[in-house]
């Protein structure tokens, strides 16, 4: 034994990113001792130095950027809306108690919009080639709808414009993990939220102490998992504590990089999911492990999900995945569609059902052939396919999977169309 050491630690230090929801200034302290262990003191310190320092990193609350845009900021009205969404959902007594599930991350309310998602580089081989992309393009909206509108990639709230004439609305084009796309998003019904009251209606949180918050990034190119340097969640019903320690356990494998605070405060694909998790964990203490990720390479897949089977083992971890499916549309870059299969929303669904039944199949390798073959636009392709690795991996305990609903936000019939497709999972 060395020595045991008393630090301060001030929670405020650091430059603030905008919009970052200041903490107050509070001092705590962290006690560490230190044993000397002749082999193994090096590597030791190493690996303390690097879980001390991203404890350390963990300050600031991130704020709930799209409170108010993409789902309401009134806590009371949020809670109710929730509420509501489960109640009406009949849950399946064959299917067990779950220790992960999928769910879909697009806006909750009808202003919720079409969002920036992952596209694919080339089309089906069925599917004609889309013709060259212009540096504009427009999209008429009729009078008096409202427009939800992100340009770029990078939200600017919501526009709520009460329009007295039709008007014309740019669309953009910006790189999205390895990707390019061209979008305008606007007001138009959306279903996620009563989609993934599908998913955690099946949820019991005793003893649920840990809540694994997996996304992908659509905020900036990511060839890795990424993990967050916030202290807590934020959200109209409350604060939500990070677990850093499990983060900084995480960090210390040196399989994660850390999320960028401009590119995590403007991220959808964990935020959407906070406030779900918040109103099923209600009167149960728990933390949250919110991470990205990324394409990772075969080999990185396999170690980060060798590393994630404990924890998706321990009974005291749920596992929450976000990913919406099929983005169809010339704004996504996606306009497959076999005519054999009838209508173009009929063929958007074959489409998704094929890559549902691998992943209830628990077929990794499978998926990932699907993905390949069909480019279908699962924004949420990485955290699935690396949940579906961890299951595959030696050692993880035998899991089963069962889709409970499908959706899509509206049934496309012509080209001009577009459509999102919301599926949410039980993992037991």
């Amino acid at each position: 034994k060395l020595v045991d050491v008393r630090l301060p630690i001030n929670s405020w230090l650091g430059r603030p990113v905008p919009g970052e929801v200041p903490s107050r200034a509070r001092v705590g302290y962290c006690a560490i001792t230190l044993y000397r262990v002749p082999c193994f003191h090096h590597r030791l310190s190493s690996v303390l130095q690097t879980r001390f320092k991203s404890i350390m990193a963990a300050k600031g609350t991130r704020p709930p950027t799209h409170a108010g845009s993409w789902y309401t900021e009134d806590g009371a009205a949020l809670q109710a809306q929730l509420h509501g969404w489960l109640a009406e959902v009949e849950v399946d007594p064959g299917i067990g108690r779950p220790r992960a599930v999928i769910a879909p991350h697009a806006g909750y309310k009808l202003l919720g919009g079409v969002m920036p998602h992952l596209p694919p580089t080339r089309q089906p081989p069925s599917t004609p080639s889309l013709p060259a992309a212009r540096s504009t393009s427009a999209l008429s909206i009729p009078v008096g709808m409202y427009i939800l509108a992100t340009f770029g990639g990078f939200e600017f709230g919501p526009l709520l414009m009460v329009l007295t004439s039709t008007i014309r609305v740019p669309s953009c084009r910006f790189v999205s993990n390895c990707a390019q796309l061209r979008h305008a998003s606007w007001g138009r019904y959306s279903y996620s939220g009563p989609s993934a009251a599908h998913a955690y209606k099946y949820i019991n949180p005793e003893g649920i102490s840990r809540v694994f918050l997996l996304g992908p990034s659509h905020k900036y190119y990511l060839k890795h998992c990424a993990l967050t340097t916030y202290a807590a969640y934020n959200t109209p019903l409350g604060d939500v504590e990070v677990d850093t320690e499990c983060v900084a356990e995480l960090a210390a494998s040196k399989l994660f990089e850390t999320i960028p605070r401009d590119k995590e405060a403007s991220e959808h694909s964990l935020e959407m999911h906070v406030p779900y998790i918040q109103r099923v964990m209600q009167g149960q203490p728990y933390k949250l492990v919110p991470m990205l990720v990324g394409s990772l390479s075969p080999a990185e897949e396999k170690r980060v999900a060798q590393l994630l089977v404990p924890y998706l083992d321990d009974p005291s971890a749920l596992f929450v995945i976000s990913s919406d499916f099929c983005h169809w549309g010339s704004r996504f870059d996606f306009t497959y569609h076999n005519k054999a299969d009838g209508p173009i929303w009929k063929s958007i669904e074959v489409l998704d059902r094929q890559g549902m039944a691998l992943i209830e199949a628990v077929d990794a390798d499978g998926f990932k052939s699907y993905l390949d073959s069909t480019q279908n636009t699962i924004c949420g392709r990485n955290p699935i396919a690396l949940l579906l690795r961890t299951l595959c991996t030696e050692g993880a305990a035998p899991r089963s999977i069962k889709f409970t609903t499908y959706a899509q936000s509206s049934r496309c019939t012509r080209a001009g169309d577009s459509s999102v497709s919301y599926a949410s999972a039980i993992i037991s």
